[in-house]
């Protein structure tokens, strides 16, 4: 276990013990993924996010969640798979 300040252990589940709070999360299992973008589009995340009131990991696990319905939408509507080879520069579909 690891101590450390209690400003930096908000919000983690975490129990108080003194002035320091001990760590009691257990490392997670979920698969990660890293993201690299256009500081633009960076900005912009972080303008939508602060609108929100959420944080900009928050924000884009929402994002991704939705896609992913819509996604499950299109497959249920549709008798074989999108094909690899259809989609745009941008990782659309083209029609």
């Amino acid at each position: 276990m690891s101590t450390v300040p209690m400003k930096k252990q908000r919000n983690r589940g975490n129990f108080e013990e003194g002035n320091f709070l001990i760590d009691t999360c257990m490392p997670s299992s979920k698969p990660r993924i890293t993201l690299y973008m256009d500081e633009d589009d960076m900005d912009c995340l972080e303008r939508w996010a602060k609108d929100e009131f959420l944080t900009v990991p928050q924000l884009t696990k929402v994002i991704v969640k939705r896609a992913i319905a819509e996604y499950g939408k299109q497959c249920e509507t549709q008798t074989e798979p999108p094909h690899p080879g259809k989609t745009n520069k941008k990782g659309f579909q083209e029609e």
